[in-house]
């Protein structure tokens, strides 16, 4: 809704003046506001009202914050050397120490010798001319929304003042800003805001929730002081914050002293309100309150991360992706379900790779969506993967698979098992099948290396390998092979309304194309939260656990894997005889150097032969099996 353009005296009888507020626009209109103006040589209109969904393009994913106004020069590689948005014009008569305060998206970043600017200028004559007020710095590398407060007092008691919101793309092709939340008005001596809430929903039935959030003091005075009570509606706690002290304009993340305890497991409403800042009553107890919702789990369901990363054989940064995958899975074996979503080669998934390249924020490869939740580079994974392991989910995940080998296909049944009660949710199930171990031999196949020579530094043996690294040398871990529901999975599977040990299960029926190896695949079952678009949860079993295929012409040799491939410390030979037989293992670099070789005599049955390679440098080798007259080859991915 359209805020007041009117000046608006808002009356207290708390505080020794009246709060006077000349602008107050949040663009939730979805339009330009009226009296608000532009002025643009861009063939994309310019400034443009919309959501981050809206805003967003592959290099500038811009953070949600409802409605904005932005204006984006990645997208639309124009001319943007003077993009300027102007304000109506305001009355600041009877103030005398007016303010400019507004949240900004903008990284003031340089691309090919160009440096895109942010700046906020000031007209007194109707827009005719304009006056630099504050040049906006960037983010120092990164992208994320900050609060600025501009000193408007040189103009107060002025009664034709325009504000201006000015971007250049310096005349090259760089990415934008966006701009929401716009107040122009003067601050009452003492006053805060409940800006946020940030304590997690659901906590086990008899533990404790800390009740946070964030204060905000949209005042001129700093507040040393301030209340903060919590109610479920039946049990109230309130307590003096105090020790502080919080400059205008500043925030201040606080921690209740009395947790929430939830007695059972449903869900509670909890209110949260500030008062008393500094001992005095607050001027606009509107924006003192904000609720939220805490529901009792009957007990905390394991938790896994899925982790699907954008790739490509032609993409020369992707061995990143594909290293990083691979040290997740063997670090974190048990809590980590990696997905690898090709793009544009032979291993691609379309509707897969629509639904990443649509996340909102995706900016390229290699990226991984974790949970669906937030978007990270390959390397970050290992710093994420503790804070979404504890990120408590209101379900746990079982598979019931069973593999049918005579007719190369499945029939899993995926459960989820709610551990709270929960009211007017959109949850959906879904099952993902990937593949490990993959080959093949067209050029497809074959990977782009950047990090070959070792220019880039050291990436899990890569930097040893070609440019192009044949596809003879290729093996592709954690494959999407498909989605049996779409991105967002099968409607209708969860219902609305569940309480504390409800159980909502779909049964998927799926055919195996004929060149997938079962023994090789995993099902991934999983929960969406359709609101958010968020994985809650997540499964991941085995298709098949089957002997591996025997190799042909090798008689006797029935089965031959390597595990976990890659390696970092031990790897493991197994092998499967059926007859008795002298074996010999030899591994070599693909340079043809023998790393190791060794005759373990006779040898009969299944058995598991140990390969330390801790000392070994990261790299690809060939692991020869070889008894007589009879020889065959795997391969071996060593990652440190």
């Amino acid at each position: 809704m359209k805020k007041a353009l009117l000046l608006l005296l808002v009356a207290s009888g708390s505080v020794a003046m009246a709060q006077i507020t000349a602008l107050s626009e949040d663009f939730e209109g979805g339009v330009l506001p009226d009296l608000w103006w532009q002025e643009t040589a861009a063939t994309d209109g310019g400034w443009l009202v919309g959501d981050a969904d809206f805003q967003s393009s592959s290099a500038w994913p811009v953070e949600e914050h409802t409605v904005m106004i932005a204006t984006n020069d990645d997208a639309c590689n124009c001319n943007k050397l003077d993009d300027l948005l102007s304000t109506p014009s305001l009355s600041l008569v009877g103030m005398t120490s007016p303010y400019l305060v507004f949240d900004y998206y903008f990284g003031e970043f340089t691309y090919s010798g160009a440096t895109e600017d942010l700046s906020v200028d000031v007209s007194l004559d109707g827009g005719i001319n304009w006056t630099e007020l504050v040049n906006l710095d960037g983010a120092g590398g990164s992208l994320y929304w900050r609060t600025a407060s501009i000193d408007l007092g040189a103009y107060a008691g002025m009664s034709d003042v325009m504000i201006g919101f000015r971007y250049t793309d310096g005349g090259g092709w760089l990415y934008g800003a966006a701009i929401d939340d716009v107040k122009v008005y003067e601050p009452s001596p003492v006053d805060v805001e409940l800006s946020a809430l940030t304590f997690g929903q659901f906590q086990e039935v008899g533990t404790g929730v800390g009740i946070t959030g964030t204060i905000t003091n949209i005042g001129l005075d700093a507040i040393t002081s301030v209340d903060i009570t919590w109610t479920d509606g039946g049990t109230t706690e309130t307590f003096t914050l105090d020790g502080i002290s919080i400059p205008a304009f500043g925030t201040y993340n606080f921690t209740h002293e009395v947790d929430y305890v939830p007695a059972s497991a449903i869900s509670y409403d909890i209110d949260v309100e500030l008062s008393e800042p500094n001992g005095v009553v607050d001027p606009t107890p509107e924006n003192n309150t904000k609720g939220s919702v805490v529901s009792g789990c009957s007990y905390i369901p394991p938790k896994h991360m899925v982790a699907e990363e954008a790739t490509g054989t032609w993409c020369g940064w992707c061995p990143r992706g594909a290293v990083f995958m691979d040290i997740m899975t063997e670090d974190f074996p048990e809590d980590f379900i990696g997905i690898a979503v090709h793009n544009s080669d032979p291993m691609e998934v379309t509707e897969y790779d629509n639904g990443v390249g649509a996340f909102p924020g995706f900016s390229g490869y290699p990226s991984v969506i974790i949970d669906r939740n937030e978007i990270v580079d390959p390397s970050q994974m290992p710093d994420v993967i503790d804070t979404r392991l504890a990120d408590i989910a209101p379900v746990d995940m079982t598979i019931d698979l069973t593999y049918d080998e005579a007719s190369h296909s499945i029939s899993a049944e995926v459960t989820a098992e709610f551990v709270t009660q929960l009211s007017g949710i959109n949850y959906r199930l879904n099952l993902v099948l990937t593949e490990d171990n993959v080959t093949g031999t067209g050029s497809g196949y074959a990977q782009t290396n950047y990090y070959a020579g070792g220019g880039y530094g050291p990436m899990g043996g890569y930097e040893d390998l070609p440019g192009t690294v044949p596809a003879a040398d290729m093996i592709y871990q954690h494959v999407a092979r498909g989605l049996a529901s779409g991105w967002n999975g099968t409607s209708g599977s969860v219902p609305a309304d569940v309480n504390a040990g409800d159980m909502a299960s779909h049964t998927y029926e799926w055919d195996l194309d004929a060149d997938w190896n079962a023994s090789e695949m995993h099902a991934i079952g999983m929960i969406i939260d359709q609101n958010s678009g968020k994985i809650l949860n997540a499964v991941s079993t085995k298709v098949s656990n089957s002997q591996p295929e025997a190799i042909e012409d090798f008689p006797g040799l029935a089965g031959l894997e390597v595990y976990p491939n890659p390696s970092s410390n031990v790897a493991y030979v197994r092998v499967n005889l059926e007859n008795t037989m002298d074996v010999t293992m030899r591994i070599t670099d693909i340079n043809g150097q023998v790393m190791m070789a060794r005759n373990y005599g006779n040898l009969y049955g299944d058995m598991l032969l140990t390969v330390p390679v801790s000392d070994m440098p990261a790299g690809m080798y060939l692991v020869e099996i070889i008894s007589g007259a009879y020889q065959t080859t795997t391969r071996l991915m060593v990652a440190h």
